[in-house]
This record gives structure tokens, C-alpha cells and sequence, in this order.
């Protein structure tokens, strides 16, 4: 598991934003604090509401958004996720629905000082699920 999280992080930093199936993710991206999503085991399911964990470390931040889009389709969910603070840094997202299959985008949101870092998270849903 490590491995494919490994695989991802250099695979993002290289610019080829191929789509993973880890179900740890985290934003490779040069950020002042690297946000981790925490999918289901397995991954999220299609056309199924799921919930997952947001980890954001650093200093509290003012405002955490997540959402996820189907670039190729221009839309994104039909549902508005729900963030949960937890203990420090943690975030609970309840309502995520990814209704159909393809190339998703998992985008996290965190606005510290009037500035927004966005982090994203690729990934591919097939009818069987996180491929």
C-alpha cells in the first residue's frame, strides 16, 4: 500500500496526473501543507453515498471545501458534501456521490489567510469500482 502511494506521489510530481486506486492519498503538489485523503477501503463506490477523511496539517485554516469533478464531462456531483471537524487537522466529508464511472477529481480546498491552496486527487471509477 505504501508503495502505491509512493508511486502516485512521484507519478504527481512528474506531471503525468495518472488516476490511482490507493485508498491513502496525498496532494504531491509543493504546498505550505500537504493535505492526505483518506478514501474507504477499496475506494469509493459508484452511485453510492460514501464518507471520507480529510487530514489537513499545519495551522488551523479558515475554511475547508471538498468537492469532486469529472473534468472530461464538465460536471461534478449531484450531491453536496458535508465536512465534520474532528480532532485537530481531521475533517470528516459525509454525501460524497460519485454517480457514474470514468476520471474523477477529488479537489480539497483549504483557505488559510485569505489564500486558497487547492489540492487534487485523481482517480478512476469503473462499474466495479476504484480501478
Amino acid at each position: 500500500m505504501r508503495n502505491w502511494l509512493l508511486i502516485l506521489i512521484f507519478g504527481l510530481a512528474l506531471g503525468c496526473g495518472e488516476p490511482t486506486s490507493g485508498a491513502n492519498l496525498e496532494a504531491a503538489e509543493e504546498k505550505s501543507s500537504p493535505v492526505e485523503l483518506l478514501l474507504p477501503e477499496g475506494g469509493p463506490p459508484l452511485n453510492r453515498h460514501f464518507s471520507l477523511q480529510v487530514l489537513v496539517p499545519g495551522p488551523a485554516p479558515e475554511k475547508v471545501v471538498v468537492d469532486a469533478d469529472m473534468p472530461a464531462h464538465r460536471h461534478g456531483m449531484l450531491t453536496q458534501p458535508v465536512l465534520t471537524p474532528q480532532e485537530e487537522g481531521r475533517y470528516r466529508v459525509d454525501g460524497m456521490l460519485l454517480h457514474m464511472p470514468g476520471a474523477w477529481v477529488i479537489t480539497v480546498d483549504v483557505t488559510r489567510n485569505g489564500v486558497v491552496e487547492r489540492s487534487e486527487f485523481p482517480l478512476n471509477l469503473d462499474f466495479a469500482g476504484v480501478q
